[in-house]
């Protein structure tokens, strides 16, 4: 029987991550729950998380706190934002 722990997602520190997305663009990690809408540093933190980290939407929108529509969108944005949308 296969141990499937082995093959799990490895665990990250979302906290950790974060914090490098927000010094990349020079704000607190605090600033992502900002109301703004469409602000860069927020948007680039779940794409980081999901494309990045392996994280799946509902997981990156729980451990940032909005909605899974939130982040798939946020994604969508900041791809558009810096050229990689492909569509």
């Amino acid at each position: 029987m296969p141990d499937y722990q082995e093959l799990a997602r490895p665990e990250i520190d979302v906290t950790n991550e974060l914090e490098r997305v927000a010094n990349i663009f020079g704000v607190r990690r605090q600033d992502f729950l900002c109301k703004r809408r469409n602000f860069p540093a927020r948007l680039a933190g779940y794409y980081h998380l999901v494309e990045q980290c392996g994280r799946s939407l509902t997981a990156a929108g729980y451990e940032m706190g909005v909605k899974t529509s939130s982040v798939s969108m946020g994604i969508k944005f900041f791809k558009e934002m810096t050229g990689k949308n492909k569509s």
